[in-house]
């Protein structure tokens, strides 16, 4: 396989992510769009309940995450941030992202139905940032998105790619809520809309730091080798590879980034290895 490194200029070009070199990443968290889920839950409320908080996310923030879907017939959730509210005992949110609640900077990524990605952020007083068309994915393909909130430009960006494509620019909002509900932890699979059903991998968390074009280029290009301690200025608080840092057994999802706490994948979300479960296979 060629890889070609990609550029964010005039003269963008078509890639395959993976820095030149195999992937050294062998496991994905593997959804089955009923009620599987990873979580990191910083709450007192709900399943694994009382984990640190990643951090206090009121200013710049960013995550990336590499995902595969593979089912068009209804609204899929990929990343959420996770509030108090979300039931106690089965983790499942039941429907709590559709009001703000008093809870600032509530977010729900998800993709409706085939392949349009969507975002929502909630501040606390029930002004709703709404994003129907954050940009496309690709069915049965592995996709990449980077979300970033700057700060001091007031904007919300998606990044949108997938293998063989660039993340580009999907959308920008200009709007300055910020995601603090992210201290309370997230949820990969699971929020406002049903379940994802497929494989999720290599996410990603900032507190404090909007990712540029050229970090959202390099991060991508890299795949799933991608060494966050070879740049001291992309020092995720989460980095979670999803079964890689764990030797793919049990259900607990280390942290390999500044944070002390692992994620966990529950109601039967599983790590699953081989051709085809990790992107650029």
């Amino acid at each position: 396989m060629t890889f070609i490194l990609p550029s964010f200029g005039a003269s963008a070009i078509s890639a395959v992510p993976g820095g030149g070199g195999a992937f050294s990443n062998t496991y994905s968290v593997d959804l089955d769009g009923t009620n599987d889920m990873v979580i990191y839950n910083a709450t007192a409320n709900g399943v694994n309940s009382g984990k640190t908080a990643l951090g206090t996310f009121t200013g710049s923030m960013s995550f990336a995450l590499w995902f595969k879907h593979s089912d068009t017939s209804s609204y899929e959730s990929v990343v959420s941030s996770r509030h108090a509210a979300w039931d106690a005992s089965t983790g499942v949110s039941g429907n709590k992202l559709t009001a703000a609640d008093g809870v600032q900077g509530k977010f729900d990524m998800d993709i409706g139905f085939g392949t349009t990605l969507r975002t929502w952020v909630y501040d606390s007083n029930s002004r709703q940032l709404l994003n129907t068309s954050a940009g496309s994915v690709t069915l049965n393909a592995w996709n990449f998105v980077a979300y970033v909130f700057d700060q001091s430009a007031g904007t919300h960006v998606v990044y949108v790619g997938d293998e063989s494509t660039t993340p580009s620019v999907g959308s920008t909002l200009s709007n300055s809520s910020t995601m603090e509900d992210f201290a309370n932890g997230f949820n990969i699979g699971d929020g406002q809309q049903p379940t994802l059903q497929g494989l999720v991998d290599e996410f990603a968390i900032f507190d404090g730091k909007a990712l540029s074009s050229s970090e959202v280029a390099t991060i991508w290009n890299s795949g799933e080798a991608f060494d966050y301690s070879s740049d001291a200025s992309l020092n995720p608080v989460g980095l979670f590879r999803m079964g890689d840092d764990d030797g793919g057994t049990g259900t607990s999802i280390s942290n390999s980034g500044s944070g002390s706490d692992s994620a966990d994948a529950i109601n039967g979300a599983s790590f699953v290895s081989g051709a085809g479960n990790t992107p650029g296979n």
